[in-house]
């Protein structure tokens, strides 16, 4: 049973995925040891780095969908689990540090 190699285009997007949802979660969690100050006017850097990485991640999450070897499927989602994963987990730590943890 031959299986088709997987494409280098998709394993480049399944790592920007990767990347881009674990630095939305690292950035979240450094809220944890760093807290903001809280006489800023502005987000903060953090806030625009969170905000670019889920931004990208819809982007480069759709390009690895359609660039994907889906004959073998287990293989193929585990990119989007982990990225899927570490993303609701970013969100979920963002809402508790937004509304639950004053």
């Amino acid at each position: 049973m031959s299986t088709a190699p997987e494409r280098p285009i998709a394993r480049v997007s399944a790592g920007a995925m990767t990347a881009l949802s674990l630095v939305a979660l690292l950035t979240v969690l450094s809220a944890f040891v760093w807290p903001p100050d809280p006489a800023q006017t502005d987000e903060g850097a953090r806030a625009h780095i969170f905000q670019l990485a889920l931004g990208l991640l819809v982007p480069a999450g759709l390009f690895y969908l359609g660039t994907a070897d889906w004959t073998r499927p287990t293989r193929a989602a585990r990119p989007v689990a982990l990225s899927a994963f570490a993303a609701c987990l970013a969100l979920g730590l963002l809402y508790y540090l937004e509304h639950l943890s004053r």
